[in-house]
């Protein structure tokens, strides 16, 4: 008789295949988000008017004025979305593609965390997935002209520098990263203070030459930033992000990230990851388990502190979900046993357990990706947008939103989340210089039309000066932004005709 062969199902390669589903799902919606020509998220113009600036010859970081206010970041990325810029042109593209390549340059880096650490190509893989997985969750960041992929991919290189490479050499290389990061975003010395103190402890050898060249480049560069900018550099990114953290510190979130923010959508992820470190520490590795313990501290602590300001979005825990991404690959390799066992033996058993766990952690994370994706009638909303600016008379503002004016042939002012981080943290003079200048524009009627999000821009200035027209989209559906906070410029204000 012909022997019937049994099927073995293989449960490592059912989650590998369905982890991988979420980077093909992730790649195919940057793709068709990375040349729509309009806002995906609401301060991506102004991004784009920060590369301009660069590209007409301006510093970044100026006095404050109607015309520009830089955003409170560092300039790695402008710089580098300006040099993309020269080579495609202008727009939300060259920027977006930075922020694809270094999310792909994260996933690669998370597979090379867990392939160095466990030497199977195949949980690193599923580790990378499960980062893919978090694109949702994170407020579909990724691809973005914003700065968050750069600034951690940046950070993640740094971080394996420093546990793969404790070689001098290595360590000068790695804070070198460590400056570009900090240039990226200010936030990096948070992530890196952790694990700068790994690296005190247990490459005692080398530590110094990490320690002294960050310390040499981040305080020397900060330094000639300054100075180049006539001290406007610590201002804005020093000055101003720390007034508002303090003073913006959304209190419900202390706990609510925990609960809401980590538990809810990962728990299985984190208690694996809770599950590896008890067991790293009880089997006595002393350097593996306590750079891990530094890493969890440095980016899940980071993406809570960013988390508790007022006006965070899911960005803030992108940071979390990389740590929590090799942290799953970690402990699934750890955990997972890799041979076959006899249909009752507790390790099989065991393996079931961590293959069902890990099929609800990617269940959980679920999202339909066409939610992300602007539409063909977005797309029309957008060129009829531009053109009823183009039509309008003379000088146009639309606060809220950047590059969109330059598209329509208008001049370029400054954003309105720049204006308002400024105006509602300073209570000095440089705020009440900046809005005086506003409200003597606003009273002299300098513009010729308002676009705005909102009937309350300036309100009792506005009403004064300023008469509603009409709306721009009679679609309460269109040219909405896929993500970030929900505002379209929909409202024309004209000025006042006088009655003398």
């Amino acid at each position: 008789m012909m022997k019937v062969r049994r099927f073995k199902i293989n449960f490592k390669s059912i989650l590998l295949c369905c982890g991988a589903l979420y980077i093909v799902i992730y790649i195919l919606a940057a793709i068709l988000r990375i040349a729509y020509p309009y806002e995906l998220e609401p301060m991506e113009g102004g991004m784009v008017d920060h590369v301009r600036q660069i590209l007409e010859g301006k510093a970044l970081y100026v006095p404050p004025s109607l015309n520009f206010v830089p955003y409170a970041y560092p300039p790695l990325f402008y710089y580098l979305a300006a040099v993309f810029s020269k080579l495609l042109g202008v727009g939300f593209f060259p920027l977006r593609l930075i922020s694809f390549l270094a999310s792909l340059g994260i996933m690669a880096l998370i597979y090379q965390f867990v392939r160095r650490e466990t030497g199977d190509r195949l949980w690193a893989v599923t580790a990378a997935s499960l980062f893919a997985a978090t694109y949702k969750l994170s407020d579909a960041w990724f691809d973005l002209a914003r700065i968050d992929s750069l600034f951690l991919f940046l950070m993640l290189l740094f971080a394996y520098l420093v546990r793969f490479r404790p070689a001098r050499i290595s360590y000068i290389s790695a804070a070198a990263v460590l400056l570009l990061a900090a240039f990226t975003k200010q936030s990096a010395l948070m992530i890196a203070l952790p694990l700068l103190l790994y690296a005190i402890f247990f490459e005692k050898r080398n530590w110094p030459y990490l320690l002294g060249t960050s310390t040499i480049l981040i305080g020397g560069g900060i330094w000639v930033l300054n100075v180049l900018h006539h001290g406007w550099y610590k201002y804005y990114i020093f000055d101003l992000t720390g007034q508002r953290w303090f003073g913006k510190l959304l209190k419900p979130r202390i706990i609510g990230f925990w609960t809401d923010d980590m538990l809810k959508p990962l728990a299985v992820t984190i208690l694996l990851l809770f599950a590896f470190l008890l067991v790293e520490f009880v089997a006595a590795k002393k350097k593996y388990f306590f750079f891990y313990l530094a890493f969890t501290a440095g980016m899940i602590g980071t993406a809570w502190v960013s988390r508790l300001e007022y006006g965070a979005y899911g960005n803030a825990l992108i940071s979390a979900h990389i740590l929590l991404a090799i942290g799953f690959g970690l402990s699934m390799a750890k955990f997972w046993h890799g041979v076959t066992f006899p249909k009752n033996d507790p390790r099989r058993v065991q393996n079931i357990f961590l293959f069902a766990v890990g099929l609800i952690q990617f269940a959980l994370l679920a999202y339909n990706p066409l939610l992300l994706i602007p539409n063909a009638s977005d797309k029309k909303a957008g060129d009829h947008f531009i053109k009823t600016i183009a039509s309008l008379q003379g000088d146009v503002m639309v606060p809220g939103h950047g590059f969109l004016p330059y598209l329509a042939g208008k001049s370029r002012y400054a954003h309105e989340v720049a204006v308002k981080n400024l105006t509602k943290i300073d209570p000095g003079p440089v705020k009440l210089k900046l809005e005086k200048e506003i409200t003597a524009a606003i009273e002299n009627k300098r513009f010729n039309a308002l676009v705005l999000d909102s009937h309350n821009w300036y309100r009792p200035l506005l009403i004064r000066n300023y008469e509603f027209s009409r709306i721009i989209f009679s679609d309460p559906k269109q040219f909405w932004p896929v993500t970030g906070k929900r505002l379209r410029p929909n409202f024309i204000y004209l000025p006042k005709k006088s009655r003398y």
